[in-house]
């Protein structure tokens, strides 16, 4: 009589057992790597917010930094026809926020100590001796309103106010696509780790 083999069904449990090994060293390898990639994403994501939530009210003080000195210069109370110092209020609240905001930037902090010194060259080279003309010679003053002085020591300040806008326009943008970008990152890792576990829990269970 043929003796049966006791090794004939061993080879397909080893099998299994090994690819089932393998299976779960797989996914536990993938869930480590899915937890460590989301949780630098999220870090990743708090940081851009932090640095969206510093550059948006950049952008704000800065379009308001340009507004008051437009007001200043055109506005009803403002400044150069008033000759009331609390005209070139917003003008000094907007710029005492923008270098606060811009922090450690030195790149950025040079562009805004530019900018407002360059308005600052329109206020007292420009809008206050005119002010002070007026107290003596009101007919000079508006000549001098009126000729156009101001518009060329106006416009440098707008020009640079301009590229501070743009260049804080271009951060915000960069800093919304990194965040976009972390999302799409981190669903696409988890939806591959919940793949995984499907399909080990298919195998497990055959």
């Amino acid at each position: 009589m043929r003796r049966r083999s006791d090794h004939g069904p061993a080879p397909a449990r080893t099998l299994r057992r090994d690819l089932r090994g393998t299976a779960v060293l797989l996914f536990l390898v993938l869930v480590f790597v899915g937890a460590t990639t989301i949780l630098a994403l999220v870090e990743t994501r708090a940081t851009v917010e932090d640095l969206t939530g510093r550059l948006v009210p950049l952008s704000n003080a800065n379009r308001s930094l340009l507004q008051s000195l437009t007001d200043a210069e055109t506005g009803e109370r403002g400044f150069l026809i008033s000759g009331d110092e609390s005209g070139l209020d917003g003008f000094d609240r907007s710029s005492a926020e923008l270098v606060a905001l811009a922090g450690d930037d030195a790149d950025l902090v040079g562009r805004i100590d530019h900018e407002v010194a360059l308005g600052r060259t329109w206020i007292d080279d420009f809008a206050v001796p005119v002010v002070a003309l007026r107290a003596e010679d009101p007919d000079a003053a508006l000549a001098q309103a009126r000729s156009g002085a101001g518009r060329v020591r106006f416009e440098p300040f707008r020009a640079a106010n301009a590229e501070v806008q743009q260049e804080l326009a271009a951060d915000i943008a960069d800093a919304q696509a990194a965040v976009d970008r972390a999302q799409r990152i981190a669903l696409g890792v988890l939806g591959g780790v919940l793949l995984v576990a499907a399909g080990l829990a298919v195998s497990s269970s055959i």
